[in-house]
């Protein structure tokens, strides 16, 4: 589940990728922004739906540590719960906010906003200082 909330927004940012920035296309790469930020937040009120505030552990644990050199652990407490919903919550409002008044560079735009959205998720579930300091950094 947190994998997901991870990479649906970055799944969203490679879809506009290809696509040309035309005036055509605009409306295209708005509906995809704000979809994969829709479903982002429904996958969110998921967890805080399916979280368990009776025990103080991390849940929605997950570690990928595939390769030798990156080993990435997530998880969720209680209080990092709520910046993920606040920042799943935020991201479609501020996306329609400017749905109208953004009309150059809008592809560079949404791109930028869904991978921040990612890196705003990243830097508050990461269980690592050293990832945490990177996707904060990263998000400033």
């Amino acid at each position: 589940m947190l994998t997901l909330i991870i990479l649906i927004p970055l799944f969203g940012a490679l879809l506009i990728l290809p696509m040309s920035d035309t005036l055509e296309s605009h409306s295209q790469m708005k509906k995809i922004a704000l979809t994969t930020s829709l479903i982002n937040l429904f996958i969110s009120l998921f967890l805080w739906y399916q979280f368990d505030s009776s025990t103080s552990q991390y849940q929605f644990v997950s570690e990928f540590n595939q390769l030798n050199f990156c080993h990435l652990n997530f998880g969720i407490d209680g209080i990092s719960l709520y910046f993920v919903l606040l920042t799943t919550f935020v991201t479609p409002i501020a996306l329609l906010s400017n749905y109208t008044t953004i009309t150059k560079s809008l592809k560079f735009f949404l791109i930028s906003f869904l991978v921040l959205e990612t890196l705003q998720i990243c830097a508050f579930v990461s269980l690592d200082l050293l990832l945490f300091y990177i996707f904060f950094e990263s998000a400033k």
